[in-house]
């Protein structure tokens, strides 16, 4: 999991998201590492890792995910 907290910590410094967290889930198989949740435009968003996403794919999910008004 270290490769996790780290991109935990790279999401963080970005200064993008408000927060930054990894939640305690069970996988769901093991390409599943966790699911990550992050505060961006003032909106709780969860997103899921797998193991071959970086800082840009989780952060292009969280922002993906984000309703604009």
């Amino acid at each position: 999991m270290l490769g996790l907290s780290n991109l935990v910590t790279e999401l963080v410094a970005s200064g993008i998201f408000g927060s930054v967290e990894s939640l305690d889930y069970n996988t769901i198989n093991k390409d599943h590492l966790d699911d990550i949740e992050a505060i961006f435009n003032n909106q709780k968003i969860k997103v899921q890792v797998y193991s071959g996403d970086d800082f840009e794919s989780v952060a292009k999910k969280i922002i993906e995910n984000a309703k604009f008004n």
